[in-house]
């Protein structure tokens, strides 16, 4: 209870330490009591109400653990994710993919270029050769499944640096047009998983496997494309 406050009977006003008889109703001492009473009331129920009806400013909502319309600042953003895929790939290529216990090593674009060179003496010697003799028949011959893993997976490793390249190629096409290359991204990723599944189930000769001759620079084209899947 606050002091001034007078009685129900009017008689007796409370002073803040005990009641005491009541002045005159026009009496200044109690007048000002009761302004003063009424201003005090006035300025309560004035800062409840602006404190209810305060529109939020972005500085509140910057500070408000519910408002979940934020970013938090990172330095590398997602969108660069796709692009460090990119230039990975095209890194990998001057990398060793075939790797001979560490001795002999050749990168992705020279087997590119040997394959290509290859493919075009295959190709002249065929050219030249006309038409031969018909072949006699043999019989189909019977080839394991194992055996048909390592061909498949020898085949996928060999034709990878270009088939690498041009995911690469194709993926900053699309990302220069701001689009994603999660497309590109998953059809490389399930190219290398298909030379993976491949050359384990390969047979093995005096404990060597097709992951024998692999190297870095293949893993790090194969697996870089997990970098176009994210968006």
């Amino acid at each position: 209870m606050s002091g001034g406050d007078l009685s129900p009977d009017g008689e007796w006003m409370w002073n803040g330490t005990e009641w005491i008889p009541a002045p005159p109703q026009n009496s200044p001492e109690l007048n000002h009591s009761k302004n003063q009473n009424n201003a005090s009331r006035r300025s309560i129920a004035e800062i409840t109400q602006a404190s209810y009806y305060a529109p939020i400013n972005s500085s509140t909502k910057s500070i408000n653990p519910k408002n979940r319309n934020y970013k938090v600042g990172t330095s590398f953003s997602n969108k660069q994710l796709p692009w460090l895929g990119v230039v990975l790939i095209v890194v990998s290529m001057f990398l060793p993919y075939i790797s001979i216990a560490g001795l002999i090593e050749w990168t992705g674009f020279e087997m590119m270029g040997t394959i290509g060179d290859l493919m075009s003496e295959i190709v002249g010697d065929t050219g030249g050769s006309g038409g031969g003799s018909g072949g006699s028949g043999t019989g189909e011959s019977d080839i394991a499944g194992d055996e048909f893993a390592l061909m498949i997976a020898a085949f996928l490793f060999l034709i990878s640096p270009f088939f690498f390249i041009l995911s690469a190629l194709i993926s900053a096409i699309v990302l220069f047009k701001g689009n994603s290359p999660r497309i590109m991204g998953g059809l490389h990723l399930t190219y290398s998983a298909a030379f993976i599944i491949c050359a384990t189930l390969a047979p093995t000769a005096l404990g060597i496997s097709i992951f024998d001759f692999v190297g870095a620079g293949f893993y790090m084209g194969a697996f870089s494309s997990i970098l176009l899947m994210i968006k």
